[in-house]
């Protein structure tokens, strides 16, 4: 397990507390004490996924493929390997994570 997937494992649970106290705000605010929690809440909410897309930006810089080609990625991000030519290849088992590229990854990375 590389240090990447041991960051998403700890990030994505926490990213389930603070689901949760989001969850929990009523919604629209009644008071001035209820608005501002919700938008303390809010900010943490949108730091912890700048602090995930930072770690996940330097990741890819050290090794881009097994950040990019990860089982744990989103269906959005798998979808994106295929548009920008990371699409596995035909020959490939099941298992292996494999993936020819049309251009260079570098290539891809900075789209």
């Amino acid at each position: 397990m590389n240090s990447f997937t041991s960051f998403y494992e700890t990030w994505f649970e926490q990213l389930h507390h603070l689901v949760y106290q989001l969850s929990t705000c009523p919604i629209p605010p009644t008071n001035p004490d209820q608005h501002h929690h919700l938008l303390v809440v809010v900010q943490k909410v949108m730091a912890h996924y700048a602090e995930y897309y930072s770690v996940k930006s330097l990741a890819a810089e050290r090794d881009t493929v097994s950040v990019f080609v990860a089982p744990w990625a989103t269906t959005l991000e798998r979808s994106l390997y295929w548009i920008g030519g990371l699409a596995p290849h035909p020959l490939q088992k099941k298992k292996s994570f494999g993936y020819k590229t049309k251009g260079t990854i570098k290539n891809f990375v900075s789209v």
